[in-house]
């Protein structure tokens, strides 16, 4: 009877045991496969991780090189205009001193103009610098004896001299430039073509007045004058600062816009310091 007792407990126990069995391995194999799962994710994840940064990088250096290769071209255009522009002034102007004291000059007028909310955001300071370089780059193609000639022109010479505005523009039309640098050659055609012109319309090429003459023109009108004022030319003594001063003021609405004007009037010691280091400037009696 021994036997038979115990055949009911290891019924009990082979039961418990199977059940057991299927227990762990049900349990094992989803722990097997949700370390699978588990794995895959991470590793999948670290290499999703690896691919970003990869490219990441790779897009982080492509996009260093079209900044370098950008500057580099701005570089080349700026050193090509300003070559250009000492080119011109080579022809009347020994030292190119005039294309630099223009610069600056056009650069004061437009940070003050900037400063009081009167510089359009399509009138950028940079752009103005190279187009007041190349002010008068159109006398590459004036004959040296009217260029050059000491005295007074004649009418028909004086005629001649005018053109070099249209031939400035024309030329600058020509250049090939990137589709970003439209405000640039638009700033320097208008600076080039109209910085001659007068408020009141008795100017050329155009005979524009007022408002009609672009800012950039404006600007370069005074910086041209005051420069031409205080230069020392082989046919006249340059004036003093405080002569040109009292032109330039009382040509305001007349001659210059008068909004520049009061930019200049303001910042009109930072122009002495720079028309002071002219040698024509030094030792001129007052």
């Amino acid at each position: 009877h021994q036997p038979m007792k115990l055949i009911g407990p290891l019924v009990v126990v082979a039961v418990a045991a199977v059940q057991a069995a299927v227990v762990m391995f049900t349990f094992g194999a989803a722990a097997i496969a949700f370390a699978v799962a588990a794995v895959t994710l991470v590793v999948g994840g670290a290499l999703l991780l690896a691919h970003r940064r990869r490219q990441r990088a790779w897009e982080e250096d492509q996009q260093q090189r079209i900044e370098q290769a950008a500057a580099g071209r701005v570089r080349t255009r700026e050193s090509l205009i300003l070559a250009l522009a000492r080119l011109a002034e080579s022809r009347d102007d020994d030292t190119g001193e005039h294309v630099d004291r223009i610069v600056d000059y056009v650069d004061i007028l437009a940070g003050e103009m900037k400063r009081r909310g009167q510089l359009p955001p399509q009138v950028r300071p940079v752009h103005l610098r190279l187009a007041a370089a190349l002010h008068d780059v159109g006398k590459l193609a004036i004959p040296d004896e009217i260029l050059l000639k000491p005295g007074m022109l004649s009418d028909p010479q004086r005629v001649t001299m005018q053109q070099h505005t249209l031939i400035g523009d024309r030329l600058l039309k020509q250049l090939d430039f990137d589709i970003e640098d439209e405000l640039l050659i638009t700033t320097m055609r208008q600076l080039v073509r109209s910085h001659h012109e007068r408020w009141d319309g008795g100017g050329y090429p155009d005979g524009l007045s007022g408002r009609r003459i672009p800012l950039p023109a404006r600007i370069m009108a005074v910086a041209d004058v005051y420069d031409a004022l205080t230069s020392r030319r082989v046919y006249k003594l340059a004036m003093t600062h405080d002569q040109a001063c009292r032109i330039i003021t009382e040509s305001a609405g007349t001659q210059f816009d008068p909004l520049v004007v009061e930019a200049f009037k303001t910042r009109h010691e930072a122009f002495a310091r720079i028309s002071q280091t002219q040698p024509s400037i030094q030792n001129q009696p007052a």
